[in-house]
């Protein structure tokens, strides 16, 4: 009857909002990871017209207990979506800034931090190729990051020829 408690098993199901598909493919990653932690197991749904899965999660007896669904979102529509309850949390590609937030909100806010809750999840991975003629053959940490930071700009500093060190990367403004 109706004071009975309900004895069927609860189905979490949560939405998250993502830029792109390689972003999806993050989330993937770190809810596999999380997934076999539990020694619970993981199956993608492919959606049809999409190019995001849907995360199923099974747990040890393989009756499901999850479905983590995404949906393919700018900031401002992700932002809109999170206040307003339709997705459970958002992954952005960075940080977001309070004309963003008060734009997707529609009201101001004096600090982002009362209404949003920011944590960094990864970041960019870097590659450094370096010539095969290169007269450097081993860098350490300390080096690499003396690089990125301009303090060192010549090989020459670091026992190679005397030749610039060459940075190419993306501008900011690309995402």
């Amino acid at each position: 009857g109706a004071g009975c408690p309900d004895e069927r098993r609860q189905l979490d199901r949560i939405k998250v909002a993502v830029p792109d598909a390689t972003v999806a493919e993050l989330m993937t990653t770190i809810v596999s990871d999380y997934v076999t932690s539990k020694d619970f197991n993981l199956t993608e749904q492919l959606n049809a017209g999409s190019d995001l899965p849907t995360l199923l999660i099974g747990d040890e007896n393989g009756l499901e207990v999850s479905r983590l669904s995404m949906a393919k979102m700018d900031n401002r529509t992700a932002m809109r979506a999170l206040f307003n309850g339709q997705v459970a949390f958002a992954l952005t590609r960075q940080r977001l800034t309070k004309k963003q937030v008060v734009e997707a909100l529609g009201f101001s806010v004096k600090d982002i931090s009362d209404v949003v809750h920011e944590e960094i999840i990864g970041l960019d991975a870097v590659d450094f190729v370096v010539s095969d003629n290169s007269s450097v053959d081993v860098m350490d940490m300390n080096a690499i990051n003396a690089i990125l930071s301009g303090q060192i700009t010549n090989w020459s500093e670091l026992g190679g020829a005397n030749a610039p060190v060459e940075l190419h990367s993306l501008s900011q403004s690309v995402g």
